[in-house]
């Protein structure tokens, strides 16, 4: 019997040998890359020349993605990093379509900046600068059109009692749990009985075309009721990102379209993710508003043991004319820049989340993004960013020190940053250009971008 295990190991085993977490572990089984024996005194056992197999193959594909980029900046590309590191603590608490990965801003915060100075980020997305910015030691500002982004951010940055923020997480997830549980109504039902005005003015079911289009009865219901007890609670914008996340998960869109969903799904279908199983569209929210609650503890208590006590402050703005004195006080003096710009045509920033601001009433700001999706990548479309870029550098330049240094993270396959950068007051001091391998989110589609360093002139 020892000779058969042998043969064999544990999802803890395999999740250590090749530098994965047990949920990697659980997602390639789950998606039949990997079989498993189950039952077992042992837990499930994974075959050991299969692993091996199956990790030597990726290793291999690596290496021939490696060989189309020569001559690039192989160090920025970070080939050989776990996903688990990449997508580290705070850095995973919501999917962020366009995010870049938190090692290149720890690079070239180390490279050019000391603990103490300030940093500027004028588009924060998803604050993958912020949260970098306060593990290195700098004070930072970030500024962004989204009021999603700003939320996401400030979930992120916020420093929490650590007991409060796990009972509240624990005791939302509790009363909601309960509610659909034990109680035979359905939420409306509940309202709609003899309820008195305090409570009917308290819990609401979500009315959205949107929602109705894209989630279940059930799943809205549930997202009404977590949403409507968020207000009883003191780190609401935290609870509204749990929420959020488990909106997107629970929408009813195919497995392999998450990020991207083209239609809604109503009945069963034939799943190429899944290895031709026939999946069901999501009818409960419950077990991903389970497994994210968990997952935010451990990645708040991961986060606190790093961060420092430097300044976060984070504005809801429009770059190109934003006024930072009379947002937060004083004039402020910026040490430097580090960023990842929209990229021309690629992105709807406020329409990938839009079951968001839906759920929330949020601001809808789109007519205000710079270079989105929708607009496309024309000549005229890339004469439009590039006004509205330079509008940016020139709006923050009077808040830069001398000898300071921008960071623009940037997919310049239009040549469009040389003409920005000069024609906006600064001079282009280098330009990396990185391979681009793998990503957060499933679109795994390989490209370069370059990182533009320039200060002002």
């Amino acid at each position: 019997m020892n000779d058969y295990y042998n043969e064999f190991m544990t999802i803890d085993e395999a999740a250590e040998k090749y530098g994965k977490t047990k949920s990697n572990i659980n997602y390639l089984i789950q998606y039949k890359r990997l079989t498993h024996i189950k039952n077992t005194k042992k837990g499930k056992l994974l075959n050991k020349a299969e692993l091996e197999e199956y990790f030597n193959k990726l290793k291999s594909e690596r290496i021939e993605i490696k060989n189309q980029f020569k001559g690039m900046n192989e160090e920025l590309a970070f080939f050989d990093l776990p996903e688990r590191e990449r997508t580290k603590h705070v850095h995973r608490l919501h999917p962020y379509l366009g995010k870049y990965i938190p090692q290149l801003v720890e690079y070239y915060l180390k490279k050019n900046f000391t603990p103490g100075q300030t940093i500027l980020d004028p588009f924060i997305g998803s604050g993958t600068t912020l949260v970098e910015s306060n593990i290195f030691g700098v004070n930072s500002i970030g500024v962004d059109i989204s009021e999603f982004n700003c939320i996401i951010s400030k979930a992120k940055t916020q420093k929490y009692n650590l007991h409060k923020v796990e009972f509240e997480l624990l005791d939302i997830l509790k009363k909601v749990k309960s509610f659909f549980i034990n109680n035979q109504k359905t939420l409306l039902d509940f309202i709609s009985s003899d309820r008195t005005d305090q409570d009917k003015k308290e819990f609401s079911v979500i009315d959205s075309d949107y929602l109705n289009t894209w989630f279940a009865k059930s799943t809205i219901e549930e997202i009404s009721l977590y949403r409507s007890l968020i207000p009883q609670y003191e780190y609401q914008d935290l609870l509204k990102v749990v929420l959020s996340r488990t909106a997107r998960s629970s929408r009813l869109t195919l497995h392999f379209e998450l990020t991207r969903p083209t239609h809604p799904v109503r009945e069963p279908y034939y799943c190429h993710k899944h290895k031709g199983k026939i999946c069901v569209p999501v009818q409960t929210s419950l077990p991903h508003l389970r497994r994210y609650t968990k997952d935010t503890i451990k990645r708040l208590k991961e986060f606190d043991k790093l961060r420092t006590g430097k300044e976060v402050t984070i504005i809801r703005g429009d770059s190109t004319n934003i006024r930072l004195e009379d947002e937060i006080g004083f004039y402020p003096e910026i040490n430097g820049i580090i960023t990842s710009p929209p990229y021309v045509g690629v992105i709807d920033y406020h329409d990938q989340h839009k079951y968001a601001y839906e759920i929330y009433h949020l601001e809808w700001n789109d007519d205000k993004e710079i270079g989105p999706a929708k607009k496309g990548s024309s000549k005229l479309a890339q004469k439009e960013y590039q006004n509205l870029i330079i509008k940016v550098l020139k709006n923050y330049k009077k808040y830069l020190k001398d000898h300071s240094k921008v960071f623009f993270v940037a997919n310049d396959k239009h040549n469009l940053y040389p003409e920005i950068i000069e024609k906006s007051g600064y001079t282009l001091l280098h330009e990396d250009i990185r391979p681009v391998t793998r990503k957060a989110s499933r679109e795994r589609a390989v490209y370069s971008e370059s990182i533009f360093e320039f200060t002002p002139d």
